[in-house]
């Protein structure tokens, strides 16, 4: 669609971040015009955390689809360089009565990572209703679960450099606790130091 005028802010304030996105798009063809608004905001916290929001508005001059919005806030703190928790949770707003109700969607992710272990869990929830027009989802109605654990010891003496356990569960269902897919795995690595000899030989040039 051919863009009649469009702008773009960004930039910090202290320890905020901004940024502001606004274009408006002109009638073509079968499309009707329509004017997009992103607003993001984040806080940073700590030293490496944030805490952040984001506003998206699309006004359309479909009048069978006038409006969609999306809210959401979002966040990442991380502790003592190896524990992070992040997550974010938004909702959509849609003209469409049908599509009201039950239109969220959220994400929460708690890892630690460390030398010796690794370890994550990761939930994943969208609505059947969520509707971010400006965007894209991969797929409504489903909740994901999953865990990932590793082991990796270094011993200090022999020829192996790393041992390295893993184990994995991911978890699909929809919002009614219906099973989609599942799946696990568990894998043992080994890696092993390795030597280069280079033999120099006295040589004789003439």
């Amino acid at each position: 669609m051919p863009v009649d005028v469009g702008a773009k802010v960004t930039g910090s304030l202290g320890k905020y971040d901004v940024g502001i996105l606004d274009a408006k798009t002109r009638a073509s063809g079968p499309s009707p015009f329509a004017n997009y608004l992103v607003a993001r905001g984040k806080r940073k916290l700590l030293s490496e955390s944030y805490l952040g929001g984001i506003v998206i508005d699309k006004e359309s001059g479909n009048s069978q689809d006038r409006f969609n919005r999306t809210g959401g806030i979002d966040a990442n703190f991380i502790f003592f360089k190896k524990l992070s928790l992040n997550g974010f949770l938004a909702k959509t707003f849609s003209a469409d009565r049908n599509l009201r109700d039950r239109d969220w969607a959220s994400t929460i992710d708690a890892s630690y990572n460390s030398n010796l272990v690794q370890v994550e869990f990761f939930q994943n929830r969208v609505g059947p209703n969520f509707n971010p027009e400006v965007g894209f989802v991969d797929r409504t109605d489903i909740v994901t679960n999953s865990f990932d654990a590793q082991l990796s010891p270094r011993p200090k003496h022999g020829r192996i450099r790393e041992y390295n356990f893993e184990a994995f569960y991911r978890r699909h269902v929809d919002t009614h606790g219906v099973l989609q897919t599942q799946e696990s795995q568990t894998t043992f690595r080994a890696n092993f130091k390795s030597t280069v000899k280079v033999l120099l030989l006295p040589c004789r040039v003439d």
